[in-house]
């Protein structure tokens, strides 16, 4: 039996300086979980959510035998550039 594909959303936000914060962020994590909610309740996936992501965190969850090999889809929400992802401390 194969394993459902897994989601993995990892959003990150600077709450230290107020002219990075990304005030939108939560409504965005918000969003892409609601348009998510029917295929999760389908079965046809699962999502795993890190809403104050660290790379730590988003390193393990691609080395957890739980999703290793399984996550199809990652989805990044915070500061970026072409070269890096800007993540909590």
């Amino acid at each position: 039996m194969a394993q459902k594909p897994v989601i993995f959303l990892a959003f990150a936000n600077d709450r230290v300086e107020e002219t990075a914060y990304l005030r939108n962020l939560p409504k965005e994590l918000d969003g892409t979980r609601n348009a998510l909610q029917k295929a999760v309740k389908a079965g046809l996936c699962e999502v795993v959510e890190r809403p104050n992501a660290t790379i730590k965190q988003i390193i393990d969850i691609f080395q957890d035998e739980r999703y290793k090999d399984r996550i199809a889809i990652f989805h990044y929400g915070g500061h970026a550039n072409g070269y890096q992802l800007l993540l909590e401390k």
